[in-house]
């Protein structure tokens, strides 16, 4: 999917770019050698500068042993240090871990962070281990890194991604200060979403859901734009589901709470609830964070029809859990005005070109 997009933006810039070539150190270049140069730029686009693959035995604390899988890949590290986040999921491979250290770069680059992208993985599914035995996976996954030269201040610097948190990060520094960052003053930068007394930054855990409200709520107080869509500005009456009910989407919730929007359907991989009535944001975070799930939350009723509740009417639909939920099977069924995309990659291509159609 990433690939895809980036060919069909390369059909779109190349002639720019060929008729906007600078000289390089001075020389001047006729349109056939700046036509080969930006071919040249562009094909190396499409190209990741190095790809770690691991697999190592595992001893868990009932004796047995497993093989772990991971994965580390570097988009394009001329601008260094990388930054990307690394995941612990089933549904990690090493495909998705390319695609996800392509889009750390251009988001890099875009939000002119001077960082180069990268991305990494486990195929594991944490809930399924002691957390004496996640914290030695996570320290043989850190040595494996650096050993290969994945893993340095200077080199590429992790961040919590799906399926890890602060702790799984202030491990990693943990471990790398007391091993390969000794006598460094700066290895505890080796990643970034560590607990705060670990060196980690106040406001980092709701960044993102903070940067996404500010956006969704720059749109809903644009007049012109709710008048293209029928709707009034501002957040009153306004309804919602949301997919996704972990780190992004419970501190989203917690914000459109405070603005007075109404939450009537949320979706996990557990399963799904919803209430015409509304549904208390303030109280299914803290049903969420005590239980671990939002089945049987006194407050609504569970979504058991064959429909997906994504297809329920709304206003808002945001998609903060995994990418590739909106399929063009499922887009031509949504009854919303308004998506906001949460996640990585939420929608493919295909949906993305039948909801275009559908814009305004």
């Amino acid at each position: 999917m990433v690939l895809y997009n980036f060919h069909k933006a390369r059909l779109i810039v190349e002639k720019q770019l060929i008729n906007n070539v600078e000289p390089s150190l001075g020389i001047k270049m006729d349109k056939a050698q700046n036509e080969q140069k930006v071919k040249e730029v562009m094909s190396s686009l499409d190209t990741h500068d190095a790809i770690l693959d691991v697999t190592f035995p595992f001893r868990r604390d009932d004796a047995s042993y497993e093989l772990i899988y991971g994965y580390k890949a570097h988009y394009k590290n001329h601008r260094t240090p990388l930054r990307g986040a690394i995941s612990y999921s089933l549904d990690v491979s090493r495909d998705k871990i390319l695609a996800l250290s392509t889009l750390s770069g251009f988001n890099n680059a875009l939000a002119k962070i001077p960082f180069g992208g990268s991305s990494a993985g486990l195929k594991i599914n944490p809930i399924n281990y002691k957390d004496t035995e996640l914290r030695r996976i996570t320290h043989r996954f850190v040595v494996e890194m650096y050993r290969k030269g994945f893993m340095a201040p200077s080199i590429d610097i992790c961040a919590p991604e799906k399926g890890t948190t602060e702790r799984e990060m202030s491990w990693m520094a943990d471990f790398y200060v007391r091993t390969y960052g000794y006598g460094d003053i700066y290895a505890k930068t080796c990643v970034t979403g560590k607990t705060l007394d670990m060196g980690g930054l106040v406001g980092f855990k709701s960044g993102a859901a903070d940067g996404l409200f500010m956006c969704l709520d720059s749109f809903i107080n644009n007049e012109q734009l709710m008048a293209k869509l029928n709707l009034t500005v501002g957040w009153n009456d306004k309804t919602y589901i949301i997919q996704g009910c972990g780190h992004i989407g419970t501190k989203i919730i917690t914000h459109l709470s405070r603005v007075g929007a109404k939450l009537i359907g949320i979706q996990t991989t557990r399963g799904s609830i919803i209430s015409k009535d509304g549904i208390k944001g303030e109280d299914i975070v803290m049903y969420r964070k005590r239980t671990g799930t939002i089945i049987g939350f006194p407050g609504a009723q569970p979504y058991l029809t064959e429909k997906n509740i994504l297809e329920e009417p709304c206003d808002i639909l945001i998609l903060a859990a995994a990418e590739q939920v909106i399929t063009s099977s499922i887009a031509p069924l949504l009854n919303t005005k308004v998506i906001l995309e949460a996640s990585n990659g939420p929608i493919t291509p295909a949906a993305d070109t039948l909801l275009l159609k559908r814009m305004f």
